[in-house]
């Protein structure tokens, strides 16, 4: 199923990996202003707590990932664990936001190529998209 929905969703032409970038810059930005300024800012207002606020910010975030599966959430909350502690321990949400964008790239541009030796245009075709 994640083999298909790669198919569907990762750039396969350098037409595509431009609109990817594109979207890839956009996600980073937006989702790091929204878990890592807005609601870790919100939750150490709140609490008062850092590891708190860190690992509060990061339940969201790794919620607003539940469409990736079990996996997916899991891997996103230490992610977001992560990115967040960065962000408290810089002040900033440059860092956080830098970090984003290349790991969202690095897996787009990669992925595609190493769905476990399938070939990723072969279940394009499979699937008529």
């Amino acid at each position: 199923m994640m083999t298909q929905m790669a198919a569907r969703i990762f750039p396969q032409d350098n037409m595509e990996r431009a609109a990817f970038v594109a979207v890839v810059t956009t996600v980073a930005i937006c989702e790091e202003i929204i878990y890592r300024g807005f609601v870790q800012a919100l939750f150490q207002e709140l609490s008062g707590v850092a590891v708190l606020a860190i690992l509060g910010s990061a339940a969201l975030f790794a919620i607003a990932h539940l469409y990736q599966g079990r996996r997916g959430v899991s891997a996103t909350f230490v992610i977001g664990v992560c990115f967040s502690a960065i962000r408290w321990w810089t002040g900033t949400v440059l860092p956080p936001v830098i970090s984003h964008f290349v790991a969202d790239l690095t897996v787009g541009i990669l992925a595609p190529g190493k769905w476990s030796g399938q070939d990723v245009n072969a279940i394009k075709g499979q699937l008529h998209i």
